[in-house]
């Protein structure tokens, strides 16, 4: 490859550039060369970042740049100043992964409980056998939710019609984190009815949602929404109308109503996510500025 190859753009940084130079060369090496370096790539990682998932557990739930020990302690900050959270809640972690908050969260319950569910395997796996071995009071859960309601193949059941696995009053504190970010509309509002069912009188829910305000984009326009989200649906949109589920972003105010309609009463302002936020993107600005549209939602009953 000539360094003329590379694309050049006025006032690309050299950082930039790197990051250009490097997807361009990684692109060149054929799949099958391309695998073997990224499986020992992840094995080398996994032998000097023990107590951690390895990358390729991380990856099925989250890109590989986002700091999983940084952002997870990030989050259970985040839940104790801004949803009070306590070391006795019994907390429920909807689609928790492969533990990025259950690890640190499992350092502050120390008188609580935390349930937490997934439909990934691997991860569900991995946190049993890494987090409940030493907590027993950390419970996880494999459930068969279908991630993608278009996919004919796709066995799980829909999110629309999914109960959450746990009796009625059972949380202090339920956490969704980038979960309805990947629900159309159905799915969502059927979430939001099991949250409401299995917390607590005086329980706080915290979510974390893509966000757009229809009066701000006729406002200020020149932003991304449009490229990001292509496919409008009035309160909602989505990035893939093939895949619906693999990014969907709402309009503020269909949230708004759909707390309302339940008493979830939202803790005003809403604000900009621990983890999922613009200080979080990578240098390659191209994976992640979809955090510019993130936002965490804490509720109360």
């Amino acid at each position: 490859m000539r360094k003329s190859d590379v694309v050049q753009h006025a006032g690309t940084s050299i950082r930039d550039r790197s990051v250009i130079l490097r997807r361009q060369v990684k692109m060149a090496l054929p799949p099958q060369l391309r695998r073997r370096l990224r499986f020992a790539a992840d094995r080398a990682v996994g032998l000097v970042t023990p107590g951690i998932p390895p990358p390729q557990v991380r990856r099925v739930i989250s890109p590989t740049w986002l700091d999983f020990r940084r952002s997870g302690s990030d989050q259970v900050e985040f839940l104790v100043e801004s949803a009070g959270l306590r070391p006795k809640d019994q907390v429920l972690d909807i689609a928790c992964g492969c533990g990025r908050v259950a690890l640190p969260l499992s350092r502050y319950l120390t008188e609580g409980g935390y349930e937490g569910f997934d439909i990934d395997r691997s991860s569900i796996e991995w946190c049993q056998g890494h987090i409940h071995r030493d907590h027993p009071n950390f419970r996880f859960s494999l459930v068969s939710v279908a991630a993608n309601s278009s996919a004919a193949g796709d066995t799980g059941q829909p999110a629309a019609e999914f109960r959450f696995p746990y009796p009625g009053k059972s949380f202090d504190l339920v956490f969704a984190g980038s979960i309805f970010t990947h629900l159309l509309p159905d799915g969502s509002t059927n979430y939001l009815d099991e949250v409401v069912r299995v917390l607590d009188r005086d329980g706080r829910f915290v979510a974390t949602w893509l966000l757009f305000n229809a009066d701000a984009e006729r406002g200020v326009p020149g932003r991304s929404l449009a490229n990001l989200w292509p496919h409008d649906h009035d309160t909602y949109r989505v990035k893939d109308e093939d895949h619906p589920e693999l990014s969907v972003i709402y309009a503020e105010r269909q949230i708004r109503d759909w707390y309302a309609e339940r008493g979830l009463k939202i803790a005003e302002p809403i604000r900009v996510d621990a983890t999922y936020c613009p200080a979080r993107i990578p240098a390659d600005r191209a994976e992640g500025m979809h955090l510019y549209y993130a936002h965490c939602i804490v509720a109360a009953r």
